[in-house]
């Protein structure tokens, strides 16, 4: 165990205590053990020598530990003297206005240290500090005192480092074994995660010895018209919706692509793509992903490509009513827009109610974001002079799909994730305008 704060009261105010954690802590941080809470039955919490010999019974089990704060529970304090710094604010009003705040903040503990950790050396397209991230609050706090929002959207923000991504990849001797290859799409217009992607596989082949696959990645339609691999794993950081992916094997059977310019160059014999035996692994997954490229699959006959989902945490993004929508193909309509996004789609980073208090105020806050969002998306689109209909930008104003992600990778951020994220430019709410930084600046 590796605590570094306990936090001492009594039962009948630890929902309260709870509650304070969860506004100054990282999410989920009664499952990380840095912070745990220890509560004593109300009639003992005045017996000095009982409080005190819970702690030390508890503190036994634990090691690293450096900060005790006691909120109206008697301790015996030189039974505690070389264990720990203890604190016992004067009631729980000034512990969650001034003690838990200060003691998490010197301890690290608290969030934004914590994406501080994760941020400041992960981006690879600027600096991200803790300077920056609250510069980036502050934008909320002028548009109308909503710092509260880009507080809650950082807590749930989920960032993959190169680290979590190779790993999640499976890029190693157990993950490699089946296969003569790994490849990429490589195509002109794949997108920016592509190369990315490519280089962190490529280094992780060159540092070790992974048997008879090839020692270099190579794009996806090189390694299908080889004669030299019959076996190929595909990596890519994400199946969000499933369209991406589709329309790559779309391209390279040499079908007209729906959706815009083709992702790939056709095969010169497209029957080879039913003739190899292909494995698509991402670092995340969705349901609906899932289910939007295996429906796919079974429509064309591609009953040799297969979706690697061993030891995936499949992120839901649509309902049960959603997914099923999309097997009937009613998920979208006549113009390729969601066909009733509130029942189909989770609105994912506005569920967490630890993180944003009651439901009432997630939808306070995702009023906001769908408003700025909106703004940001319709500048996106102008700016790459895409035609895009009124509708569609109702629907994308938290991300494409309406899928209101708080994801980002080292290398990209996906344009399902809310566009405040990713895009700059001039916004308003409620009658007062800024100039927009994305908090990952050049995500766009």
């Amino acid at each position: 165990m590796t605590m570094e704060l306990l936090i001492v009261c009594p039962e009948c105010s630890s929902a309260r205590v709870s509650k304070a954690i969860d506004r100054e802590a990282p999410l989920n941080w009664n499952e990380q053990d840095k912070i745990q809470l220890l509560t004593v039955p109300d009639r003992r919490s005045g017996d000095s020598p009982f409080v005190t010999g819970r702690i030390l019974k508890h503190l036994s089990r634990q090691s690293n530990l450096t900060s005790i704060i006691a909120i109206d529970a008697k301790i015996e304090l030189n039974k505690l003297i070389g264990r720990a710094i203890v604190q016992t604010p004067p009631g729980i009003l000034v512990f969650e206005r001034r003690v838990l705040p200060q003691t998490l903040k010197a301890l690290k503990l608290d969030w934004l240290s914590e994406m501080d950790y994760k941020l400041r050396n992960g981006w690879h397209h600027g600096a991200i500090d803790r300077q920056y991230l609250e510069k980036w609050t502050k934008q909320f706090e002028r548009l109308g005192g909503h710092g509260w929002v880009a507080s809650g959207l950082l807590k749930v923000l989920d960032f993959w480092s190169d680290t979590r991504i190779r790993e999640a990849l499976r890029i190693e001797e157990t993950g490699l074994s089946a296969f003569d290859c790994v490849a990429v799409n490589r195509h002109k217009r794949a997108g920016k995660s592509a190369d990315a992607i490519a280089s962190l596989v490529q280094k992780q082949l060159d540092s070790g010895n992974f048997g008879r696959i090839l020692g270099r990645v190579l794009d996806l339609r090189t390694a299908i018209q080889s004669d030299d691999f019959n076996r190929i794993l595909f990596v890519e950081d994400c199946l969000i919706t499933g369209n991406e992916m589709s329309r790559v094997f779309t391209a390279l059977l040499g079908q007209e692509d729906q959706f815009g310019e083709s992702k790939a160059d056709p095969l010169d014999t497209p029957e080879l793509l039913r003739k190899k035996q292909i494995v698509l692994r991402f670092a995340v997954v969705t349901n609906g992903g899932v289910a939007h490229i295996e429906q796919f699959l079974r429509k064309e006959g591609l009953h040799n490509i297969t979706v690697d989902l061993t030891g995936e945490n499949i992120l839901a993004t649509l309902t049960p009513g959603g997914l099923n929508d999309l097997e009937n193909n009613t998920l979208y309509d006549s113009d390729q827009c969601l066909m009733d996004a509130v029942r189909q789609v989770i609105k994912t980073c506005f569920i967490p109610i630890a993180v944003w208090g009651s439901e009432k105020k997630a939808g306070r806050a995702m009023e906001f974001c769908a408003t700025v969002g909106r703004q940001l998306y319709k500048l996106y689109v102008e700016k790459r002079s895409k035609a895009t209909s009124e509708k569609m930008l109702d629907e994308s104003a938290l991300g494409i799909r309406s899928l209101a992600l708080a994801l980002a990778f080292s290398h990209s951020v996906p344009k399902e994730t809310l566009p405040p994220f990713w895009m700059k430019g001039r916004v308003s709410f409620g009658g007062k305008g800024i100039e927009w930084q994305p908090l990952f600046q050049g995500g766009e």
